[in-house]
Formats: structure tokens, sequence, C-alpha cells
């Protein structure tokens, strides 16, 4: 049986990943959802599934055990990492333009990392024979309406 890992942020919550996970489950794959960046499960398949701007450094370095990771490559998402076609304040140019930030969702996961590293409460991870930080996969999934993509 193939046993694959989504690699998630430590306070990430569901999104489609999720949702096309169960049907991996029920065609017999084991699934994995760790969170974190420690103690790293074994898996033949891991899929980075970070909402960050940038994958941390510690995250980068853990992938290189796997031989198949989904997403290796893709650690730096801000904006200026892959377009060249940017404005500043100094430029002559007076035409429209749209708007972007540098960082993933104008920053908000990151504040939503800070915010959540803050609180008392943490979300409730087992350790096992998976090792620390992650959660048996067949839980309680919400209605599709509420997945993040």
């Amino acid at each position: 049986m193939t046993k694959l890992l989504i690699l998630k942020g430590l306070h990430e919550g569901l999104y489609v990943i999720d949702a096309i996970a169960e049907r991996w489950a029920d065609a017999g794959t084991q699934i994995i959802v760790h969170y974190g960046y420690e103690n790293l499960p074994e898996a033949d398949v891991v899929i980075l599934h970070v909402e960050l701007t940038r994958v941390p450094q510690q995250c980068a370095e853990q992938l290189r055990a796997y031989p198949v990771v989904l997403n290796r490559n893709v650690l730096d998402i801000s904006k200026s990492s892959f377009s060249k076609i940017l404005v500043s304040s100094h430029d002559t140019y007076n035409g429209p333009v749209i708007v972007k930030t540098d960082n993933n969702f104008g920053g908000k996961p990151e504040a939503r990392t800070v915010r959540r590293t803050r609180m008392v409460r943490e979300p409730q991870l087992h350790s096992g024979e998976n090792g620390p930080n992650w959660i048996p996969y067949k839980q309680p999934m919400p209605s599709p309406g509420l997945y993040r993509s």
C-alpha cells in the first residue's frame, strides 16, 4: 500500500487537497496529514501543501529525505520571485496597474501563523507509529463549501 504524506504548516485548516485525499484513502492509499516541519514520518510520496509565501528552510531540508515530493521546488511564491514586471513609486509609469502584495494572499497566512502561535490552545495532534504532530486521516469532513483552495 502506498503511504502518502500531506505536509501542512502547524496551524493550517482544511483545503481541497483534504477532499481529494479522502478519495485516495477510499481507494486504498494510506494518508498521513502532518502539521509542522519536525519529526516527519516515513512516506512513499509527499505533497508539500504549506500556505505560507516562503516555505521554511527547515522544511525544505527535511524533504531531501523523500524520493518523491510534489512541490519540492516551490519554496517561494512571492510575486517578486517570478515576476519582474513591477512598478515602484520611483517609476515614471503613470498608467493603470493591478496592485498585488509580494506575499501570498496579502500576507494573511503569515499573520495567522503568528497569531495562532500566541494562542494558549494548540491543535489536538497525536503521537504513535507515525511520530508526533499527525492526525488520523478519517476525520469528519465539512461540507465542500467550507474548503479553501
